[in-house]
């Protein structure tokens, strides 16, 4: 009996399906350290010590001892500094051209926190500038929330209280919990607080003393706060500045600038 050996030609097909890569979303970095600060990755086991130089990303926290400050300076060079036994966690930023918006979030556990925002300018058509449309920057606490516009403003958090004041601009605020009514606009040179369970107060005017306790231990290198003991000079962040090998901070992740789109150079404008 004849043997007849057939070929069959078997067709593989191979689905490459994207990977489920977690996308890490470049927020800023940080520009000044001193005493004792950590930084931690949202999808990092532990922290890890906090040096002038590092790329910090959207869920990732900072977080200061006793004695201890932190500078950052955003994707938009927009500025933060955190004061002494503080803990900031850094949500959402978001820069759209098209819209013109920027969509920034940080939320403060407890301790001190400044933010002075940046104003993004926009070339028109007859040659002159102005502000972009939505420029929003929003504080949480564990009982305020707060919308600074234009602004340079402190939080001084506890679990209890919220207390701001802004040098400059202005925040609007109210109570993080939903079923208290009641809403403030704390303006250039007032402070207000926000209990926990009851409506903002204020504001009211400060006084020279009340300015530099509200400025002791987040002072500005550039502006209010300047002086003896100074340790935050201001470095705008490089513009060009390469992320590292392997998608900025390490397991070849991509890393974005916000709005969909990949950040090859940080601060991804």
């Amino acid at each position: 009996m004849q043997r007849k050996i057939i070929s069959f030609s078997v067709l593989f097909v191979f689905s490459f399906a994207p990977l489920a890569w977690s996308e890490v979303v470049y927020f800023g970095k940080i520009t000044a350290v001193a005493g004792k600060v950590e930084s931690q990755r949202k999808d990092a086991a532990a922290a890890a010590p906090a040096n002038v130089g590092d790329m910090v990303f959207e869920g990732g926290s900072v977080k200061t001892h006793a004695a201890s400050r932190a500078g950052i300076t955003l994707r938009d060079n927009s500025r933060v500094f955190i004061g002494p036994n503080s803990k900031v966690r850094l949500g959402k930023f978001t820069l759209d051209d098209a819209e013109e918006t920027r969509d920034a979030e940080v939320d403060v556990s407890y301790g001190k926190l400044r933010v002075i925002t940046a104003k993004i300018m926009k070339a028109t058509a007859a040659g002159e500038r102005r502000p972009w449309r939505n420029l929003n920057f929003t504080v949480e606490t564990p009982t305020a929330v707060a919308v600074i516009k234009g602004s340079d403003c402190v939080f001084n958090v506890t679990p209890d209280n919220t207390d701001i004041g802004c040098f400059d601009g202005m925040a609007i605020v109210k109570n993080k919990d939903p079923k208290v009514e009641g809403e403030e606009i704390i303006g250039s040179d007032e402070d207000g607080s926000v209990p926990k369970d009851k409506p903002p107060s204020g504001p009211s005017g400060m006084t020279p003393d009340e300015k530099d306790a509200l400025d002791d231990g987040v002072e500005d290198g550039e502006g209010e706060g300047e002086g003896e003991g100074e340790v935050f000079p201001y470095e705008p962040t490089d513009a060009t500045a390469p992320l590292p090998a392997g998608g900025g901070g390490g397991g070849g992740l991509p890393v974005s600038g916000g709005g969909g789109t990949g950040c090859a150079s940080p601060p991804c404008h």
